[in-house]
Parts: structure tokens; C-alpha cells; sequence
């Protein structure tokens, strides 16, 4: 066990060193002086648990998101939110309202990038928030996995009333859920006059963040509501290709 928690940190340690490049697999072999299966199902066990991100077969490995969290590194968010900024950018072109690009990191729904409206009434977004408050926050929680949800459910408890009325009990709070997750779209209202809508962002099959957009829910019709929808899921997916 102890031989194995060494092969572990001489791994983590060696990507560490330049968090900015991928190491391949023969790399880390060489590099560690392990054997190739045995360092191959580290990475795996690393890369299942967020501590490493394999960034495709014809690149390799780097540090994942769940190794700055350790250290409470922004670094990792800071990149996200610079890989996703020219789809942000094209998706307010589309639709000239706030675009939100964000993920969770410790139960709190957490903008890695924004881009606010100028245009009269505007929605301004808190950088940080409990998750029940926004449709990004909502999205990402009803695409978690059941275990990781219920354990995010039990540290911040049920939604107040005036947050989500419709989900004061556990069972009303897991249909709602799963009702959005059957849509794979989110709409809050509760934000005053505000409109929040919102999709999920995925990673190797996981959600990992959402993208949304925030307008006063005058300016949003059907019509415009049905574009905006289509506008946000084509700039998911654009971000996903290159997550």
C-alpha cells in the first residue's frame, strides 16, 4: 500500500511540475520507472477521481480539477473559463443578453467567466452562489451522478421557499430534478423579472459545467426563447469538443 501511495505522488508530482503541458503515457513510464500497465491504471484510478485529466490520445496527462481544489489554485478554473471565452463571446453576438460559463466547487454554483449586457434592464450575476439560486447551478446538480448529488444535498439542505418553491421535500426537490434532467434545459423565474436559462456542459460523459444566459423575461418571448435555447446547446457543444 505504501509502494503504491509512493507511485501516486511521484505521478501527481511529476505533472506538477509544468501544469501548462501534457505528458504522454511513455513519459510518465520513463519518467516515474514504472511499468507501463501499472502506471496506466494509476492514471485511470487518478483520472475517475479528478486528480488527472487525460487530454486525448494524442496528447496525454495533465493535473485535473480536484488537485486545485487541494490547494484552492484558481488556475485551473481561470484556464476553463479562457478555452470557453471565444464561444461565450460568439454566444452573446447571438443573442446580446448575459452569458454565464460555470461550474461547481464546493456546493456553490462558481462563474468561471461572464459576459454582461449593457442594454437598459440587465441581470448581474453574483461570481459565487448556492446552487438552487441559478439554472446553472440547478442544471449541474440534476446531471450528477445520485450519490454525488444526495451528498451535496445533505451538506446545504432543501431550497428555501421563496428559492424553489417547488422542491420543499425531498421527493419534490429529486422530480424536479429529474424533470430537468429529462429536458436537459433549465428555466428560473425567480430572480424578479429576471430569466435564467441554462444547459449542461459535458466532459468524457460527465457534466462539468453548464453555460446559460440571464435576461429580463420581457425581452424573451417564445419565439426568442426558442433561439436562445438552440444558441446555448450548439455553444455547449463547441465547448465540450475542446474540453
Amino acid at each position: 500500500m505504501i509502494q503504491v501511495t509512493d507511485r501516486i505522488f511521484d505521478i501527481l508530482e511529476m505533472l506538477a511540475i509544468r501544469m501548462d503541458h501534457d505528458f504522454s503515457l511513455a513519459e510518465i513510464v520513463a519518467d516515474c520507472g514504472l511499468k507501463k500497465s501499472t502506471c496506466a491504471n494509476i492514471l485511470r484510478s487518478l483520472q475517475e477521481r479528478g486528480y488527472v485529466e487525460h487530454t486525448g490520445k494524442m496528447r496525454g496527462y495533465r493535473l485535473g480539477h480536484m488537485a486545485y481544489r487541494l490547494t484552492g489554485s484558481h488556475e485551473y478554473f481561470n484556464r476553463l473559463g479562457e478555452t470557453a471565452r471565444p464561444d461565450l463571446e460568439h454566444l452573446f453576438a447571438q443573442t446580446a443578453e448575459t452569458v454565464v460559463f460555470a461550474t461547481e466547487n464546493h456546493d456553490k454554483r462558481v462563474i468561471l467567466h461572464t459576459i454582461e449586457c449593457q442594454q437598459g434592464i440587465t441581470a448581474r450575476i453574483n461570481h459565487s452562489t448556492n446552487l438552487y439560486r441559478s439554472s446553472a447551478g440547478r442544471i449541474m446538480l440534476a446531471f450528477y451522478p445520485e450519490e454525488k448529488a444526495a451528498s451535496i444535498i445533505s451538506r446545504i439542505g432543501l431550497p428555501d421557499a421563496d428559492v424553489w418553491k417547488e422542491a420543499q421535500t425531498p421527493d419534490a426537490l429529486k422530480e424536479c430534478l429529474a424533470d430537468i434532467r429529462r429536458e436537459r434545459i433549465c428555466f428560473v423565474h425567480n430572480l424578479g423579472d429576471i430569466l435564467g436559462i441554462a444547459v449542461p456542459v459535458f466532459k468524457e460523459g460527465d457534466v462539468f459545467a453548464s453555460v446559460g444566459v440571464c435576461l429580463p423575461e420581457y425581452r424573451c418571448d417564445a419565439v426568442r426563447r426558442a433561439s436562445i435555447v438552440t444558441a446555448l446547446e450548439e455553444c455547449a457543444r463547441r465547448i465540450e469538443a475542446k474540453l
